[in-house]
């Protein structure tokens, strides 16, 4: 079976211009014998000599169907067997054409390694050898037919310098070949090369982006840990310890005057849903539990309620998600909305869109406000928080916006968790 391996179109083209100067080289020495035959010296010997070199042309022309279909290999192995063949062919007949016939038995091995697998390339070498040995002792040890010692003196002198420049040809061609192909490896490498380098710094700079956002991360949970713990002491815990005093005078009144131990309790009561109210606000900014009982739409719902701009919240049966998911949706859309609050001026209008697409959970909060130049401001901590939360689930940060053109920002990640998260 032909061993058909895809060659670039450049190679097929040299293999099957080489096949053709091989099949023309092989014509025109049938047509100088006939030509000696007829004008010059009659044998029978001239003849047989046109009908061997014609036979070898025959098998050089075989080579151009496994050519076509890209069997290069194959098209090798008939060269190559042409070229032995008539390497040992045309010395038994004519000794004088030894010294070209044994660089002919040596082409295949040098034209078959850029076609033929390594492991059966020795085997071009051996043959080739031995091919070339045994047509150099056939013209040298042998004249059977007596047929180089028939013909004028100067034939044979003639007949080698004008296929000289057929056999030097073949040679420069390969050579050449050799070297374009060299070349066309020499530059693919260098290709190669500088993708693998830009592909090295791309990593680089990834690597680092990875190890700033986890610096960030780090100092965002110290920083909210710290804004919770200060909270909690300068809020409800200052509100529990003062209920706790306000309970032990209350305790202190009731058997002396218990008038006033009722009023105090009543404020006490007060008090103590206003510490409960701040506890609940407090949860509610480190994770919401709308959106763990709920889900995603019903949580940004509230926020949109909660923000001082009209927000238009178009979320279309986007179901439920996993924890991480929805939590980094959640906060990148409340961060955008306080954004816009901030930001984008009292009279502007937000659209806030959640969507599925495929795989991937979207979404996208587009004010019509001030707007900002992007090249001018670097956008702040809110932005990094956003791009390190989208980032740990997967996603990525688009953030579009120009000065009176209001402000897009939109993200997307995939819906469901790369493993390790």
């Amino acid at each position: 079976m032909a061993h058909e391996t895809p060659f670039p179109d450049d190679e097929r083209d040299r293999l099957r211009t080489f096949i053709r100067y091989d099949v023309i080289t092989a014509g025109t020495g049938v047509v100088v014998i006939v030509a000696t035959y007829v004008f010059v010296y009659r044998t029978v010997w001239l003849p047989v000599l046109a009908g061997l070199v014609a036979a070898t042309a025959g098998i050089f022309a075989l080579a151009f169907r496994p050519a076509a279909r890209g069997d290069l290999e194959g098209a090798v192995r008939w060269l190559a067997a042409g070229n032995w063949f008539i390497a040992l062919a045309v010395p038994v007949v004519a000794t004088l054409a030894w010294p070209i016939l044994t660089m002919a038995a040596l082409l295949p091995a040098v034209l078959a390694p850029p076609y033929v697998p390594r492991p059966r390339l020795g085997r071009y070498l051996v043959v080739s050898v031995a091919v070339a040995v045994a047509a150099a002792a056939l013209g040298v040890l042998q004249d059977v037919t007596g047929f180089t010692d028939e013909l004028p003196s100067w034939l044979p002198s003639a007949v080698l310098v004008f296929f000289t420049p057929f056999i030097a040809w073949m040679v420069v061609e390969i050579s050449l070949q050799t070297r374009t192909r060299l070349e066309g490896e020499l530059a693919r490498s260098l290709e190669v090369n500088e993708r693998l380098r830009r592909s090295e710094e791309a990593l680089a700079a990834q690597a680092a982006s990875l190890q700033a956002s986890r610096v960030r991360l780090v100092e965002a949970t110290d920083r909210i840990r710290r804004q919770v713990e200060r909270d909690l002491h300068d809020g409800a815990q200052q509100r529990l310890v003062a209920l706790g005093l306000g309970l032990r005078l209350a305790q202190d009144q009731c058997g002396r005057d218990p008038a006033a131990a009722a009023v105090a309790l009543a404020g006490l009561r007060d008090e103590l849903h206003a510490a409960r109210s701040e506890l609940r606000d407090l949860a509610h900014g480190v994770y919401p539990s709308v959106l763990s009982q709920h889900g995603l739409a019903d949580a940004l719902a509230a926020a949109a309620d909660r923000c001082p701009m009209p927000v238009r919240l178009r979320a279309p049966d986007v179901g439920r998600f996993p924890a991480p998911v929805e939590a980094a949706v959640y906060f990148c859309c409340v961060e955008a909305l306080q954004n816009v609050a901030k930001h984008a001026g009292d009279q502007a209008r937000v659209d806030l869109t959640i969507a599925r697409e495929a795989d991937r959970l979207s979404f996208a909060v587009a004010d019509d406000g001030a707007g900002f130049d992007p090249d001018l401001v670097r956008g702040g901590d809110g932005f990094d928080n956003m791009r390190d939360r989208l980032g740990a689930a997967g996603g990525s940060l688009v953030v579009d916006s120009a000065v009176g053109a209001g402000t897009t920002v939109a993200g997307s990640l995939p819906v469901a968790l790369r493993s390790g998260r």
